[in-house]
């Protein structure tokens, strides 16, 4: 058992080291997910600050990539007759076997959806103190065209990756997204809140260091305590649980399942993109809880040497637990914005309660 403990941990060493690696991604330019998106580790990093990290360790993390195990491929065979179908009767396939599930009901044309929208929402900074942290905090609130603060709207908070900040989502033009579904009629109006997860004293240019991975850490207390309080106030934000999703991309990703799965009873929806280590997966169970979310979607890249098959695992540890949720895998994809974009509109898409109208 202590051999086991040890080699989990040296692999969650090494999926941190090549998260470092991977940094933040630049602003997706690509109009088409198919066809785009390059790997954010052969991107440019966004913090030009960051320390550069030894050839012995990116050959270890690459190594450690390589060497993870292969999850299994679908059987030939299994039958979809669904959009969305419960767990019991399709897990959408594993890794090579996926291509067609994937085509069928993940990879919807998103050429109109990347451009800009004649009737666009807002995107403003807000800046709240957090008492939890003893400090002032910033975010940025997307507020969809026509924002009327006599109407109610559902909100969905996107978490950001390690390294970066509220910017992250923001600078992937997913406010694009927002406007087309809303303006397609796809989905209500609603509030789409980008919070900056880092430290106090601004994010440490190593990456994964520990002040960084803490900030991750506290996070869970200042958005129940300060964040969410302040949204609420703020904005004409709906308290209803069924108006109220998460989601995140890498670490984000991560956090996204941590929050959700901590606070049950404010989120209903939890999305998670390419999810980084890190997570208690005690914490992925509905088992002593009186609420049972309405979707939880997880995704990867078939290629992501940066998290390997660690949101494989974290959908491993819902199905052992009997949480019913999406589980799709991007075939060709690394660790990059293509992903975390098509995450995001199937995310989207799949939700429900006020997001969709009566």
């Amino acid at each position: 058992m202590r051999i086991k403990h040890v080699i989990k941990q040296m692999a969650t060493v090494m999926l941190l080291i090549s998260l470092c690696l991977s940094g933040c991604s630049k602003k997706d330019d690509s109009s088409d997910n198919k066809t785009s998106t390059t790997d954010v580790n052969d991107s440019v990093i966004e913090n030009n600050n960051s320390e550069e990290i030894s050839e012995e360790a990116k050959n270890d993390a690459e190594n450690a990539a390589e060497n993870s195990p292969q999850t299994e491929t679908q059987d030939e065979g299994d039958e979809v007759t669904e959009e969305i179908v419960p767990r019991e009767e399709w897990e959408v396939a594993k890794l090579s076997g996926s291509k067609e599930a994937f085509e069928d009901y993940f990879n919807p044309d998103m050429k109109d959806y990347s451009r800009s929208c004649e009737n666009s929402g807002e995107v403003q900074t807000i800046t709240y103190y957090s008492e939890v942290m003893g400090a002032e905090r910033s975010a940025q609130v997307y507020t969809p065209y026509g924002y009327d603060a006599a109407n109610t709207y559902p909100v969905i908070y996107l978490i950001h990756g390690i390294g970066c900040d509220s910017s992250q989502w923001v600078s992937m033009s997913v406010a694009n997204i927002f406007d087309h579904m809303i303006d397609k009629g796809e989905l209500n109006p609603f509030i789409a809140v980008f919070p900056s997860v880092i430290p106090v004293g601004g994010l440490d240019p190593v990456s994964v260091s520990d002040t960084n991975i803490q900030a991750f850490i506290d996070f869970v207390k200042e958005f129940k305590e300060d964040l969410h309080p302040y949204i609420i106030e703020n904005f004409s934000a709906s308290e209803l649980r069924e108006d109220t999703a998460v989601c995140g991309l890498s670490m984000g990703g991560m956090e996204a399942l941590r929050l959700g799965f901590t606070y049950l009873d404010t989120f209903n929806y939890i999305g998670s993109f390419s999810a980084a280590p890190t997570l208690e997966t005690e914490l992925l169970t509905t088992e002593s809880s009186d609420y049972i979310p309405k979707l939880v979607l997880i995704c990867s890249g078939d290629k992501d040497g940066t998290v390997g098959d660690n949101p494989y695992n974290y959908h491993s540890v819902l199905s052992d637990n009997g949480v019913e949720h999406i589980w799709y895998v991007h075939p060709g994809q690394g660790h990059s914005g293509g992903v975390w974009k098509l995450g995001l509109f199937n995310f989207l898409k799949r939700l429900s309660g006020g997001f969709i109208g009566e």
